[in-house]
């Protein structure tokens, strides 16, 4: 509540005055607005008059129509088909008297207005990010572009690219000829940096998909380039964690599973969590799983149709279902964005009389992890006490180290395959969920089939409760 005091000075008898005064909710709800007259010099011969209310029932505003949302911050960016899947918002948004554009749209989650640019931007996934006040994008010809939300002001480039991604000062992008480049705000230069596709970057920190599949992370500062030796894709940046999306063709032909790379350890973990398209902050990594994929009913609605917002917790290293349905979802501290498509919901989300459209949705994640959840690492396990036994198990795809005996909720397992002239072949390693089994492709750290012979296989367990460590080391044969 507050209190607008208005000066009229002298009035003459029979004069009116309107006064207008624009309130905006922050809030839904039920809004009442006093107003109070009085006089300081003149006595009011009918007091009874002075005093007016008015009441207002404030509602939540419609969720906007738009796909593929980064946020930050109060902000949620978006673009929006003026004429998309049906009727859609049918509205000239960028004021070109057409509606075959699709136009850069932001929500202030602080008043829940949405805005529109009026700048025609791509409507492919992945070309639009968005840094602070700053939005960065690729227009309609396939070019980038800079949009400041405080002043409202566009920059144009002749940069050709698209999947652009920005924090601080810096842009990273691909290229038409296939490589990552960098463009630096403040001195308008770009580097180069490797061939690849789909950049993420924080600070100093370029993750990208390289070649042959694997997951590469460049620094800026000493401008060296590391393979991570994982196989994936749609990496996510926070600080030194790179979240991506993994192959898992032990689960299945074509289903892909969450896993992660710190930057500072070298050491990659597995989730255990079937999904794609991550985004990381803190301690949490939100992702979409689709239902087929992980054999459940994610979101209670009795199918498995559907595509479901899901988030793993680094901390209690468990996974949680959001309930919603959606696609493609950022994330900013403890709110997820997403898109969600009405079509699949049968229900009209944005509440404009059809079932046609893609809409913006946001979710904040609980403070507090849930009790329980559905996916892996319910439960407690007993500290490390004694050395655990190995299982190895040969499958379709290569091989399985199954760990046995008591193994710690949040152990850290390390596997590491050497050939007998001692050089490391292979590396990876889980924490969790996902560390009482790890999986060797029989592949080496470049992709190539290992040869046929001897190797040994190195187990680590660690306890982060305790700080003990135990090591498994045995034999195998690879013969094909």
């Amino acid at each position: 509540p507050g209190v607008v005091t208005c000066s009229l000075g002298d009035l003459a008898v029979g004069q009116t005055v309107t006064i207008t005064i624009v309130v905006q909710p922050t809030t839904t709800g039920t809004l009442t607005n006093t107003a109070v007259v009085s006089s300081a010099a003149e006595t009011d011969p009918n007091p009874g008059d002075n005093t007016a209310q008015a009441t207002t029932q404030v509602q939540e505003a419609p969720p906007p129509v738009g796909g593929d949302p980064p946020i930050w911050g109060s902000y949620v960016a978006f673009p929006t088909p003026e004429l998309p899947f049906g009727s859609g918002p049918d509205r000239d948004l960028n004021g070109d008297r057409d509606l075959d554009d699709c136009v850069l749209r932001y929500r202030d989650l602080n008043t829940g207005l949405t805005h529109s640019t009026h700048q025609i931007v791509s409507c492919a996934p992945g070309d639009l990010d968005l840094y602070r006040n700053t939005l960065v994008f690729v227009d309609g010809r396939g070019r980038l572009g800079l949009y400041d939300l405080s002043t409202h002001s566009v920059k144009r480039t002749d940069l050709v690219g698209w999947q652009p991604a920005i924090h601080g000062t810096r842009v990273a992008f691909e290229t038409p000829e296939g490589f990552i480049a960098v463009w630096d705000l403040t001195t308008g230069r770009v580097e180069k940096v490797a061939p690849g596709r789909e950049p993420a970057i924080w600070g100093s920190w370029v993750a990208f998909r390289g070649p042959r599949g694997r997951i590469y992370v460049y620094d800026l500062r000493t401008q060296t380039l590391t393979d991570t030796g994982a196989q994936g894709r749609e990496p996510a940046l926070y600080e030194n964690l790179v979240a991506f999306t993994a192959p898992a063709p032990r689960l299945g032909k074509d289903v892909e599973v969450i896993r992660y790379f710190d930057v500072s350890t070298g050491e990659p973990y597995d989730t255990g969590a079937v999904g794609s398209h991550p985004a990381v902050w803190g301690r949490r990594i939100v992702f979409q799983t689709q239902e087929r994929s992980a054999h459940q009913d994610l979101n209670g609605d009795g199918d498995r149709r559907d595509t479901v917002i899901r988030y793993f917790d680094l901390r209690t290293h468990k996974v949680y279902s959001t309930g919603l349905a959606g696609y493609e979802p950022d994330l900013y501290e403890g709110v997820a964005a997403f898109w969600s498509y009405e079509p699949e919901l049968r229900r009209d989300i944005n509440g404009d009389g059809d079932l046609h459209d893609p809409v913006v949705l946001t979710y904040r994640l609980p403070t507090r992890a849930p009790s329980s959840g559905p996916g892996p690492g319910a439960g407690s396990a007993p500290t490390l006490r004694q050395r655990p036994r190995v299982q190895v198990l040969r499958g379709a795809y290569g091989l399985r180290f199954k760990l046995q005996g008591q193994v710690p909720q949040n152990a850290r397992v390390k596997l590491q395959i050497f050939n007998l002239a001692g050089r490391r072949v292979y590396e990876a390693g889980a924490q969790g969920a996902g560390a009482r089994q790890l999986f060797w492709s029989l592949k080496d750290r470049y992709g190539r089939p290992a040869a046929n012979g001897v190797y040994l296989y190195v187990l680590r367990v660690e306890d982060p409760l305790t700080g003990r460590t135990e090591r498994v080391v045995g034999k195998l044969v690879v013969l094909r």
